[in-house]
């Protein structure tokens, strides 16, 4: 078991609401309970011996083809369920929250996770700035799934080539980078 702590009862709450919505999934962290003090909220979580996807990729270096189609394929199966049964929004997918071991991959940390209905629009930012997609950047309201799938593609962008898409010197570079779309496509990639 994996032991998540918040000193805020209000995240707390939030996430747990969010892994109970979420219920069972092969490529979600499993929920197993709770428990909270005066001055601690505690959430149980599947414990998964492994690494993350980042320092997966800082080991081995970017993957074969195969390797990350099968990771990929975990990745959409998950947030499919997130978006399609749970009607949740991860909002901040990336290689960090990604657990890989053996042949399996989870989706971990929900905490910015938000339960979405047809219609509704978010407005506040999320997410990590490499990731982020360009509505967050043009401070535009955002449904919550295509701030999901933009990351998504971050990711197998990464997984793929080592690298992130879209890069500059600072993060006003990247961020406008990622305005903009500009991004090369590696030699050799399919």
């Amino acid at each position: 078991m994996a032991l998540k702590l918040s000193e805020n009862f209000e995240t707390f709450h939030s996430e747990l609401y969010i892994l109970n919505l979420l219920g069972s999934h092969p490529n979600i962290v499993a929920h197993l309970g709770a428990f909270t003090d005066r001055f601690i909220h505690v959430i149980e979580l599947e414990y998964l011996r492994g690494l993350t996807l980042l320092d997966f990729l800082l080991t081995n270096g970017p993957l074969q083809e195969d390797l990350a189609h099968h990771y990929f394929t975990q990745l959409v199966s998950g947030m499919l369920h997130s978006h399609t049964v749970a009607g949740v929004a991860h909002r901040d997918i990336k290689a960090e929250n990604l657990m890989v071991y053996g042949a399996q991959l989870s989706i971990l940390d929900w905490g910015m996770g938000l339960q979405t209905a047809p219609g509704q629009c978010f407005f506040e930012g999320c997410g990590s700035p490499d990731y982020a997609a360009p509505e967050l950047y043009f401070r535009k309201p955002y449904r919550g799934p295509e701030i999901d799938v933009w990351a998504m593609g971050v990711v197998l962008y990464a997984i793929v080539t080592g690298n992130f898409p879209f890069t500059g010197a600072n993060s006003s570079q990247i961020a406008a980078a990622i305005c903009k779309g500009t991004y090369k496509v590696p030699y050799g990639a399919s």
